[in-house]
């Protein structure tokens, strides 16, 4: 005798969206808590920038003067970080969530973290300026979102044009 009733319809707790955010997560807390990234994240930027010295050096070029940049690497850093976060998460889960949420939420977790940094590490502080530079990685990413979004589902990017049905 077959069931005449459809089983209720669930959405699995483990989808590729809820994964993705878990490991941004993860990620987020491990890079912003951990001690040793700071060491790290510098003899990083030390060796771009020794990289590009020798390169300028070798061709005769000068293609960026450091005073040019806005911000310290650091920031950079931040910014990067939370607006590829913006990005990944935003397109993964374009199903699922506006992007305008996943924005709201990011920036609170950032927010949060930087909180977190002051009260549980030593060596690491709450900063202002990586506040910012996080939430403006995170309005960069959401640009890049919408943008990839309206492409995906065909709508014109020229909000002067509406279609009525």
């Amino acid at each position: 005798m077959s069931n005449p009733l459809p089983a209720p319809s669930r959405t699995p707790l483990i989808t590729r969206s809820n994964v993705t955010i878990a490991c941004f997560v993860v990620l987020a807390l491990s890079l912003s808590l951990s001690n040793r990234i700071p060491g790290v994240w510098r003899s990083a930027v030390n060796g771009f920038f020794a990289f590009g010295r020798t390169f300028e050096r070798v061709f005769a070029v000068d293609f960026i003067d450091r005073g040019d940049i806005p911000w310290r690497p650091d920031e950079i850093g931040h910014l990067v970080f939370w607006g590829a976060g913006m990005i990944v998460v935003g397109l993964v889960g374009r199903r699922r969530w506006q992007a305008d949420n996943v924005a709201v939420a990011l920036f609170a977790s950032s927010l949060a973290i930087e909180v977190l940094q002051g009260a549980l590490s030593a060596q690491r502080t709450m900063s202002l300026s990586d506040a910012i530079a996080n939430s403006t990685g995170i309005m960069l990413g959401l640009t890049v979102v919408v943008i990839a979004r309206r492409l995906q589902d065909g709508r014109k990017i020229d909000s002067t044009t509406t279609t009525r049905p």
